[in-house]
């Protein structure tokens, strides 16, 4: 038989008992776990409508190796170690000496009434899993453990850029769901949100020391299936990750701008050129870039908006195209050099074929379309090549009357503003040629 003692005030009593199996504690009045006392329930406890349980000093323990239901009222300067799930209904409230470890395995934190902890500390193994939305002014600390808001969101209150640990544990959220994080600094907040295996964290840094809350969510999976149809971008974005996006909003505080990064693992989710955003179709930032990082990859952007919810993930240029013909315009049955840049592989319409430059001989005015792909993203561009009809053969004038040197060629036709003359030298647009020595003469038009 092991022998538990329990330290506890019970109204003015102080009783030492031993508990031998599952037990309840059911408490209907007050409960007093004074400073540096233990209080252990190998069980449950049950704080009912009429319970006070206090925990008075910053060394008043309590272990609880099943639930807490809190129906009445928990005050807290001291450290519950919880093995089962917290289950408030009523009223939780703390001094900033107070600790809730959760060392159990999976866990849930809800209850109908919103608990908020001071220190918050995820131990033992499994998941712990939020039933409501819960708050944390102190630290909260993930260890190495997954916390799922699900469709609620956890908060923490306090604006230190420290005020949540980890080592390798993560946030992981549904729709509606979310880490939330209060600022009064310019640095960058850490959201360390993902799902497990998929570690894609987030940094918020706000543009200014208004006192803000940013709120995080990483969706795992294809945009398109919330509603962000990953196809319906603009003509500068290739692709958007089909892998993971983020959703990101300012929910309290007036408008703070803020510099965001997102990241991403270069190996698995492949290389991503841009950060982009959703309205009613998904565009790039401007001044979005993807940076290398260790051990991740990150896409950044600077003052950004998040006043409203907002779709964010990485994408793929698109190549921009150029093409040129050269020259341009030209003569029926001259050739002109088609030539084209922007992008690694290029196919031409028109029969053409493959290449960066194609020599062609059109007939007629003709528009020529290549296509260019880069690491699978196409983009198009077009020139017109114009082509001129040869003129007609000109007909002349000779006037010779003002004798040797003095003579006077003059088209007659054909004559216009798309005509220009030579008879060897430059062309002109004047279609008369003056002071001519005596001798042949070729007119060129």
């Amino acid at each position: 038989m092991k022998r538990i003692i329990i330290l506890l005030e019970l109204g003015l009593f102080l009783m030492s008992i031993s508990l031998f199996s599952q037990s309840y504690l059911i408490n209907n009045d007050y409960c007093i776990v004074s400073d540096n006392a233990y209080l252990i329930v190998n069980g449950y406890i049950n704080n009912q409508s009429s319970g006070n349980l206090l925990l008075t000093g910053t060394n008043s323990n309590v272990i609880v190796q099943n639930n807490i239901t809190n129906n009445g009222n928990i005050n807290s300067s001291g450290i519950i170690e919880l093995y089962g799930d917290w289950i408030n209904h009523l009223t939780y409230t703390h001094n900033n000496t107070s600790y809730v470890y959760l060392k159990g395995g999976n866990q849930s934190v809800g209850g109908s009434a919103t608990t908020t902890f001071y220190n918050l500390y995820l131990q033992g193994s499994g998941i712990k899993t939020l039933g409501n939305n819960e708050f944390v002014d102190g630290t909260l600390n993930l260890q190495d453990l997954e916390l799922a808001t699900e469709h609620y969101t956890m908060t923490v209150n306090n604006p230190a850029v420290g005020a949540i640990q980890r080592t390798t544990g993560f946030v992981s959220s549904t729709v509606g769901g979310g880490l939330a994080r209060a600022t009064n600094s310019a640095s960058a907040y850490l959201f360390p949100v993902g799902v497990s295996g998929k570690y894609r964290p987030a940094d918020v840094a706000p543009s200014s020391t208004t006192a803000s809350i940013y709120k995080v969510r990483m969706a795992d999976g294809d945009a398109s299936s919330e509603g962000y149809n990953r196809n319906n971008k603009a003509t500068d974005i290739c692709e958007v990750n089909p892998s993971f996006f983020h959703i990101m909003q300012q929910t309290s505080g007036t408008s703070n701008n803020a510099n965001i990064k997102v990241y991403y693992d270069n190996t698995i989710d492949g290389s991503w050129d841009k950060v982009g955003y959703w309205t009613t179709l998904w565009n790039n930032y401007t001044g979005s870039s993807t940076n290398i990082g260790t051990p991740l990859y990150y896409g950044s952007v600077n003052n950004v908006s998040l006043s409203s919810s907002t779709p964010i993930a990485l994408t793929k240029n698109a190549p921009v195209l150029s093409v040129s013909a050269s020259p341009n315009p030209i003569c029926s049955g001259q050739s002109t050099v088609l030539t084209a840049s922007g992008a690694s592989t290029y196919s031409w319409s028109g029969g053409l074929g493959t290449g960066a430059s194609k020599t062609v001989t059109p007939s007629s005015t003709t528009t020529y379309t290549v296509t260019g792909t880069t690491a699978g993203c196409t983009g198009t561009a077009e020139v017109t090549v114009t082509v001129n009809p040869l003129p007609s053969t000109p007909t002349y004038t000779i006037d010779c009357t003002g004798g040797e040197n003095y003579g006077i060629i003059t088209v007659t036709s054909p004559l216009g503003l798309d005509y220009e003359y030579s008879i060897g030298g430059p062309y002109q647009s004047n279609p008369q040629f003056n002071s001519l020595a005596n001798g042949p003469y070729t007119i060129l038009l």
